[in-house]
């Protein structure tokens, strides 16, 4: 079970079309249990909901922390689900949130010793990149950095198993944030083609001790990524009655 004696761990993936692979997620939480893994957060883009409909689907022990739907198009979203005695509060960047180009949310985690923000991103491969760019800069740079630590998880529809320009720039914005490329193994399985399309970014001057692998399931064509993060130990409900909750729609 999840316990403030077990590290910090966190699973992200594209799932797409949650609402109609409900039974699938189960299935991910049933092999997440029997590895004894249990996450404390997961993390999830292109559910394809609205917002009315993502607040509707229960995830068993899990709370709905975060999401964001798209205002005009159809499709894509972001959402994160925390383990339902974690303290954590909610973050608002809807202000730099826009269809197709960034979609993005946020919660901030209270561990026993640190404060730890994790965010979800999404970028449609169509969307304007230089413009994504802008506002993840905008949103990052609306944080409060120095006491916190950061964790950036998502789908940049950017190749890291290849070379190419919108990885370099990636990698240029984020690393001004001491922010770093962690996943080094394939993401997305295609007509016979690999990607590392969905990534992880952590600072890891301020954390050393981690652990990032995949878990195979078939609630999509994107592999789900799980990361443990040693040193990081969470603040539970039990523990502190400071447990906040803020479900504003994004």
């Amino acid at each position: 079970m999840c316990t403030s004696e077990n590290p910090l761990v966190l699973v992200h993936q594209n799932v797409r079309r949650i609402i109609r692979l409900i039974s699938k997620i189960e299935e991910l939480q049933e092999l997440i249990s029997s590895d004894k893994i249990y996450p404390h957060t997961l993390c999830f883009s292109e559910y394809h909901m609205t917002r009315n409909d993502v607040h509707s689907v229960g995830l068993e022990k899990y709370v709905l922390a975060s999401s964001l739907s798209r205002s005009i198009f159809q499709k894509g979203g972001v959402c994160i689900y925390v383990h339902n005695y974690v303290c954590f509060n909610h973050l608002d960047f809807s202000n730099y949130c826009t269809d197709k180009i960034l979609e993005i949310c946020a919660v901030q985690i209270e561990t026993t010793e640190k404060q730890m923000i994790v965010i979800r991103v999404y970028r449609s491969q169509p969307g304007d990149f230089n413009n994504f760019l802008r506002l993840l800069d905008m949103a990052f740079m609306s944080l409060n950095k120095p006491p916190m630590q950061i964790l950036i998880c998502g789908d940049f529809n950017v190749d890291y198993l290849s070379r190419c320009n919108h990885k370099q720039k990636l990698s240029l914005l984020l690393g001004a944030y001491t922010m770093m490329h962690t996943v080094d193994f394939p993401t997305k399985f295609q007509n016979g083609h690999s990607s590392a399309i969905d990534s992880i970014f952590l600072d890891k001057s301020r954390m050393q001790s981690y652990v990032i692998f995949p878990l195979s399931n078939a609630l999509s064509d994107h592999e789900a990524q799980c990361t443990i993060l040693i040193n990081f130990f969470l603040e539970t409900k039990a523990k502190n009655s400071k447990y906040k909750i803020n479900l504003k729609s994004d």
